[in-house]
């Protein structure tokens, strides 16, 4: 009785013993801390180790496993009963533990391999070869078939471990026999204990072990799956923060970007930011959610296009397709003012939703900007029409269009251009350019292109126009030029074109260009004189519009210079003469400052014209004189302040050297300025006029015409 309650003492010690090994080691593969305190652990949680991690955790678990192995040999070896020579022979355990500490490792073997030697050792010094001997054979074994199965890459299976205890049990027999061999009983008893006994032990507490470690691996299996589950929620809660946080950010980029954002989805505003309000002229986005983005937009360029889309649902259906598209529009706000704007679209898809992205900011700005650099590099600053490299450009496309033909290509020179620059200054020739730029253009078609090539040179391109509607065209023209009104010179353009019926017809549009300008430069030549004539004729017409006194003293010139002519049987020429001095001197009035217009002097001996006057009149006369069969020279009008008895200006011209008319014009100039000056010299009767001159005859004037009957002149 006392032997079976040592067996079951001593197998329950096993029992407890190895179960705490147990739980040892699945302690330490699902304690975190541990592994932690250990330099072990990882924030992903179990499985993620390194490898060099794992194999210390492996080494820690056998080398603690070991230790209680070798606590348990030692409980072993103590246990005993008094009156039993060899109680610890029959009822020695250590095989069991040995064969058990197989299941967790070479470490945990060796360590109760060597407790084992040391306990047998220390029980029996003087007899313990042999025991040490067999124990250590069974461990070489159990290590070299645990090295066999590492290397097949297999697991210790509950026919290896039978395999295993019997052989070790064998093994014991071995040792037991030779050591007491001539203990029959006892040899017999030990041998039934290790053939059988702790065999049957072994294994079934392998069993129970195997069971404990499966159920255990089922729960550890469930707790990785709990550790994943519980780290695929804090991921999944972390981007579940990120998102919203993303979502925050969204919203406040979205609603507070500087561009205007909408979110359009089939073709409707589904939402819009503040900058979008604005741009549209909006305070409240439920006056803009719902409707069709179509209604706002006025129209859709091609990039570096000026033609129309045919229709922004073309775009957006891109759009969805994946396209990322880049737009310029103009759309209309609420106060029906447009605004262009340049729309970046984007796809955008939400787990709920699809959306058209788009961004917009108002080039408004820009585009004028551009609109300015377009029309300053197209058209000329002066007068807005084409210039002659856009011109170019345009009427090299259009040649090449067989519908644009019979073709009309009119060049027009403007009249009387460089006299208005060079009596009326520059500033009266521009607004002459410009005004006759105006006139052309009005008498064009939107398909028609008018240009300035030159100074004072137009030309027209005209599409679908023959000969016959040329001629008309002209006609029109210089009606519509005749009806001008006019500041310093009645506008007029001298004008010759030519017409390509079409693209096949074997002329080169060169020599339709050479064959306008030809006729235009015979047109310029034939009106050259009639222009100048004209010319003066407008300038006497503008300086009777600002004095109307001008009139009557010019009228009263020419008749006193035609009386004396009779009187006096002068020669036509030297009428005409007197007359034209009138007439130039009136016109030098025209372009001087009206305060050096009249005769200055303090009484009739002193009288003279202002050099002014004589100056700008010498001018007119040699811009226009010389082409209208003039017999008025520069010098004769520098002689106009000279005396009869050379007290003139120049001292060395007197008498008969001063030619006739140049005489003649001087009295009857100082006659009518002491007629109308009475501001000057009083009010003076016809009477005293002629004795004045008189009394300046050889003096101021010729004796020869101071008796003339000037009682029949005046």
């Amino acid at each position: 009785m006392e032997q079976m309650i040592v067996l079951i003492s001593k197998v329950c010690v096993i029992l407890v013993l190895i179960l705490v090994s147990v739980v040892v080691e699945e302690y330490i593969s699902f304690n975190k801390d541990i592994k932690s305190a250990l330099g072990m652990g990882t924030p992903g949680g179990y499985g993620n180790e390194s490898s060099y991690k794992k194999t210390s955790v492996m080494i820690l678990t056998q080398i603690i496993q070991g230790a209680l192995f070798a606590f348990l040999i030692y409980i072993d070896s103590t246990i005993s009963f008094k009156g039993l020579s060899e109680p610890d022979i029959i009822y020695d355990a250590r095989e069991v533990i040995l064969n058990l500490s197989v299941i967790y490792g070479p470490i945990t073997v060796t360590i109760t391999a060597i407790a084992s030697i040391i306990a047998r050792i220390m029980r029996n010094p003087y007899n313990s070869m042999v025991p040490v001997v067999c124990i250590m054979c069974a461990y070489i074994m159990e290590i070299s078939y645990l090295y066999y199965l590492k290397k097949k890459g297999k697991k210790l299976r509950v026919v290896d471990f039978t395999v295993m205890a019997v052989v070790t049990g064998l093994i014991s027999n071995i040792g037991i026999y030779l050591t007491i061999r001539e203990d029959i009983k006892t040899a017999a008893t030990s041998a039934f204990m290790l053939m059988f006994i702790y065999p049957l032990f072994s294994i079934s507490v392998y069993k129970i072990i195997d069971a404990i470690k499966k159920s255990n691996n089922l729960v550890f299996e469930l707790y990785k799956s709990d550790e994943k589950f519980k780290t695929m929620n804090a991921e999944l809660q972390k981007r579940l923060d990120e998102l919203k946080e993303n979502e925050a950010h969204f919203k406040t980029m979205f609603y507070y970007s500087g561009e205007a954002i909408f979110l359009i989805k089939d073709n409707k505003i589904a939402d819009i930011n503040k900058s979008g309000l604005k741009m549209l002229g909006y305070h409240n986005s439920e006056e803009v959610i719902g409707r069709e983005f179509s209604d706002f937009v006025m129209e859709l360029k091609r990039s570096g296009d000026d033609r129309t889309e045919d229709d922004i649902d073309e775009v957006f259906a891109r759009v969805a397709e994946g396209e990322t598209i880049k737009k310029e529009m103009r759309i209309e706000t609420k106060n029906l003012t447009n605004v262009h704007i340049e729309a970046f679209m984007i796809d955008l898809k939400t787990p709920n939703n699809e959306f058209i992205y788009m961004s917009a900011r108002d080039i408004s700005i820009r585009k004028v900007r551009e609109n300015e650099i377009l029309q300053k590099s197209r058209y000329d600053e002066l007068t807005n029409v084409a210039n002659r490299k856009y011109f170019n450009e345009v009427t090299s496309k259009m040649i090449q269009i067989p519908e644009s033909y019979p073709i009309c290509y009119l060049m027009a020179d403007i009249n009387g251009l460089k006299l208005t620059n060079d009596v009326f200054g520059h500033a009266k020739g521009d607004e002459l350019i410009v005004k006759i730029a105006s006139v052309l253009s009005s008498c064009c078609r939107n398909s028609d292109i008018v240009a300035r090539i030159g100074g004072d040179e137009f030309a027209i391109l005209f599409t679908n126009t023959d000969a016959g509607m040329a001629a008309s065209l002209v006609d029109r023209i210089n009606k519509k030029l005749d009806r001008q009104e006019y500041d310093s010179v009645k506008p007029s353009v001298s004008m010759g074109y030519a017409v390509k019926k079409s693209i096949e017809d074997g002329v080169g549009f060169d020599s339709i260009v050479n064959s306008a300008d030809a006729m235009m430069y015979i047109n310029k030549s034939a009106s050259r004189e009639q222009t100048r004539k004209i010319f003066l004729d407008n300038m006497l017409d503008k300086l009777y519009e600002i004095s109307s006194d001008e009139v009557v003293r010019y009228k009263e010139l020419r008749t006193m210079a035609e009386k004396i002519g009779t009187m006096y049987s002068f020669e036509p020429v030297v009428v005409k003469k007197i007359n034209n001095l009138i007439t130039y001197v009136n016109v030098g009035k025209l372009i001087t400052p009206r305060i050096e217009w009249e005769m200055k002097g303090e009484n009739i001996s002193t009288l003279r014209f202002s050099r002014k006057l004589l100056e700008n009149t010498a001018v007119i006369l040699n811009i226009i004189g010389n082409s209208i069969n003039n017999i008025v020279t520069t010098e004769e009008l520098s002689l106009l302040n000279e005396n009869w008895d050379g007290s003139g200006e120049k001292y060395n011209t007197l008498g008969d050297e001063i030619p006739l008319e140049v005489r003649v014009f001087r009295m009857i100039y100082d006659i009518y300025y002491l007629k109308t000056h009475k501001e000057i010299v009083g009010i003076l009767s016809n009477e005293e006029i002629i004795e004045l001159i008189r009394s300046e005859s050889g003096k101021r004037y010729d004796p020869r015409l101071c008796g003339c009957r000037w009682e029949e002149i005046l």
